[in-house]
């Protein structure tokens, strides 16, 4: 059966779009919406409250102008907050967590560090994760996902702080797990830099979503990816889906 209604996915700025890459990569012939909630970011240092207030708002009026079968929530932070609140709102649509990839992680390293921010490292489930597996550390380096969104392509500055902030950390730990979308750009630098895994949650995310296609039959007849946003974080949206190969 023929289900053409879009895939939506969300996330505070461009660091989702290295999830809609992973994803459209595996699952080409869906339509995918992409919405960065620009006005809130970053997340990082909002407070929960807020956060989630102002989230369910933008998410409700989304899936009620656009009509998504599934919404990826292609945010670590979006997902700690309000998944479970929109399944249990929405219960005729699919939606799709991100979450930091600890479990695939603790089964083939010894010493792991979770990045992340701190909304993230306080969901219940990731604190869970973290106490379960004493060998993860956490780092929460609130402005990095704010750096990324404003200097993708100056790359020097963020690679700096990047520098400063995991340098100490290198030969104490042979894994790292990103816990944000918007790290995701900078995981080849930081795999140099430290010369261990940096695994991320973003394959989890797509091979989810080609599951859920394939069970519950939604195979779309129309394809392509469209932006919503408009002005300058249009612009970077699509220089960031580029910068992963994609094509316009």
């Amino acid at each position: 059966m023929i289900n053409n209604q879009p895939i939506l996915f969300f996330d505070s700025g461009i660091g989702g779009v290295s999830t809609l890459y992973r994803c459209y990569k595996l699952v080409p012939n869906q339509p995918y919406l992409y919405y960065a909630d620009e006005d809130n970011m970053p997340y990082g240092n909002k407070s929960k409250t807020k956060l989630v207030y102002s989230i369910k708002n933008t998410i409700k009026n989304l899936i009620n102008q656009y009509n998504p079968k599934i919404v990826v929530l292609a945010c670590n932070t979006a997902t700690a907050l309000v998944v479970s609140y929109l399944r249990n709102k929405y219960k005729s649509i699919i939606f799709i967590g991100t979450e930091p990839a600890l479990v695939p992680a603790v089964k083939k390293h010894k010493n792991i560090l979770l990045l992340a921010t701190s909304n993230t490292i306080k969901n219940s489930k990731i604190t869970n994760l973290t106490k379960r597996y004493f060998n993860v550390f956490c780092l929460c380096p609130q402005d990095l996902a704010y750096l990324i969104e404003n200097n993708l392509y100056t790359k020097k500055v963020v690679q700096e702080y990047l520098t400063k902030l995991l340098l100490p950390c290198k030969n104490k730990i042979d894994c790292v797990v990103l816990g944000c979308t918007h790290y995701v750009f900078f995981k080849n630098y930081i795999k140099r830099l430290l010369k261990v895994e940096v695994i991320d949650g973003n394959f989890g995310v797509s091979k989810r979503l080609k599951n859920l296609i394939k069970t519950f039959k939604m195979q779309a007849s129309v394809s392509g990816i469209k932006f919503l946003n408009k002005g300058k974080i249009y612009n970077r949206l699509v220089s960031a889906y580029l910068s992963f190969g994609g094509k316009k």
